[in-house]
């Protein structure tokens, strides 16, 4: 029996300052549609497909996959594109498998602002306070008129590079992620849906150990390890 997978997205890049489109290329993203497969909550392998054409794709277990992507730009908004993109298992059979979009960016630094919102500012790049809810700081001893923004146990990037946040689309108050480059003066954000009859989609952003580089991250449904 074929099943099949509906991911639509809304991937917004625009400049800061100006009104002026920027493309995608401008921020040095690429879109990489993927099928993940897990041993529990483990990823163990990733299959990726071209964003264009419809050819069927085998993966390592036999199965058969098509993808159709449908791309089209928002009416009135010359910097956004709509995606609507459709997996197919076509032969075969997956357990434990999820089906997303990878956005990865190059000439990534620490300085990029990430933003999920109600849940990721700054990629919560903030000082760590393990306390127990409700968060109140009682020790008088440690109060401090320069006290730098302190947060209890909370998803983050760190500070040492190396990061990853993991959440799904309920710990966000809208289903969105986004960075602001200060220095480029260049932003990316990119909508999606709630969910699927699967749930809740996931939203993962990781960052590589050197900073250089950063992958925004949509399966469905939300899987983390």
């Amino acid at each position: 029996m074929r099943k099949i997978i509906v991911l639509c997205l809304l991937c917004v890049p625009l400049w800061v300052i100006t009104i002026h489109a920027a493309s995608f290329r401008k921020t040095k993203g690429t879109v990489m549609p993927v099928v993940r497969y897990y041993q529990g909550t483990q990823l163990v392998h990733e299959l990726a497909f071209p964003l264009t054409g419809e050819d069927r794709i085998t993966d390592a277990y036999g199965a058969e996959w098509q993808l159709s992507a449908r791309i089209q730009p928002v009416k009135g908004q010359p910097d956004a594109q709509d995606y609507c993109l459709t997996w197919t298992l076509v032969k075969g059979e997956v357990k434990e498998a999820a089906v997303g979009v990878n956005f990865l960016f190059k000439e990534w630094t620490a300085q990029e602002f990430v933003f999920v919102p109600a849940i990721v500012y700054d990629g919560n790049r903030f000082d760590v306070k393990d306390i127990k809810y409700p968060p109140y700081w009682y020790d008088k001893n440690e109060w401090r008129l320069d006290m730098p923004t302190t947060t209890t146990v909370q998803p983050s990037l760190g500070r040492g590079g190396g990061g990853k946040i993991e959440l799904n689309t309920g710990n966000a108050s809208t289903p969105l992620m986004a960075f602001h480059s200060p220095a480029k003066q260049l932003g990316w954000m990119v909508l999606t849906g709630q969910g699927s009859r699967f749930g809740n989609h996931g939203f993962s952003i990781e960052e590589d150990v050197g900073r250089a580089e950063a992958l925004f991250s949509i399966t469905a449904p939300a899987v983390r390890e």
